[in-house]
């Protein structure tokens, strides 16, 4: 086991820690957070710039130089509430259930022996604070906005920020269809006045509610594919590929499993990831995709 193959348990315990010390009216103090968990102050800042600031905007320091909760706010996290920031700060997926019973068992010295978490990557979420303040009223308030992505500028109705494979994306509705805008992309934000405000579209809030990834409104192609019996559990216990059904368990414990996917892109990153225990049925394009991409690289 390499050193960075727990960090994202460490990270979600860090966390979990911090926000209990905040509903309980406590006060962060940096150092002392850094000697209990043995990492450097630098660390501990990150956590609260990335995860903490990002998912509790009135979260400020006080008149001693540590991060508190304004008064108001002790005490008021339920349940709800906690499960909302655990989604928001990137760790709801990592245990079975995020309820304060739950946050104080894994803060438990014994939950160091029981849980780990491996793999996990995460983006850089520090630059994007100034944009969740200026998109998260606007996004609550139903102003349009107007981006500078990518080269141009899009005048867009907000309708959520998602956290989709730990990278965040603005979903919002340009010319009457929904897409997804890749934050590290946006370059300015200019949110319009009230004389701008749109109406939520049903139609655009079942879509949202439906789809599982950030590929919204377009047409979905179907892949067929072949799990190796080595590691079809892997795919049998959890949904490793967009919208993944399994067709059929094989004698030998092998699967042969279905995938929804609108771009190539979607799926190739992960096949390549599981060779040489998955290989692509159909269709054909798919499988040329992959085997193109496989010489290039070797060449």
């Amino acid at each position: 086991m390499t050193d960075n193959e727990n960090e994202h348990v460490k990270l979600a315990i860090r966390i979990t820690d911090m926000l209990c010390q905040l509903n309980e009216g406590k006060a962060l103090d940096t150092k002392r957070l850094a000697d209990k968990y043995e990492v450097c102050r630098r660390t501990i800042q990150r956590d609260i710039n990335e995860r903490l600031m990002i998912a509790l905007p009135m979260l400020g320091l006080n008149e001693k130089g540590l991060y508190a909760l304004p008064d108001d706010y002790f005490g008021q996290l339920d349940d709800n509430d906690i499960r909302h920031f655990s989604m928001l700060s990137g760790v709801s997926d990592l245990f079975p259930n995020m309820d304060r019973q739950f946050l104080r068992r894994i803060l438990n010295e014994n939950a160091k022996s029981v849980y780990e978490s491996k793999g996990q990557f995460n983006e850089d979420g520090t630059k994007f604070k100034a944009l969740f303040e200026q998109l998260e009223p606007a996004i609550l308030n139903r102003h349009k906005v107007t981006l500078y992505y990518k080269g141009r500028y899009h005048l867009l109705e907000p309708y959520k920020l998602i956290n989709h494979r730990s990278c965040w994306y603005l979903a919002a509705v340009k010319d009457e269809k929904l897409k997804a805008y890749r934050l590290s992309f946006v370059k300015d934000v200019v949110v319009h006045s009230d004389q701008h405000i749109f109406q939520h579209s049903k139609e655009i809030l079942t879509q949202l509610e439906a789809e599982e990834s950030i590929w919204f409104g377009q047409d979905k192609q179907e892949a067929i594919l072949t799990i190796s019996a080595e590691v079809a559990d892997h795919f049998r216990q959890r949904s490793l590929l967009p919208h993944q059904q399994i067709v059929k368990e094989m004698d030998n414990g092998a699967l042969l499993i279905s995938s929804q996917y609108v771009s190539s892109l979607q799926l190739l990153s992960l096949i390549r990831y599981w060779m040489p225990h998955i290989h692509v049925v159909s269709p054909d394009s798919l499988q040329s995709e992959l085997m193109d991409g496989l010489k290039a690289y070797i060449n």
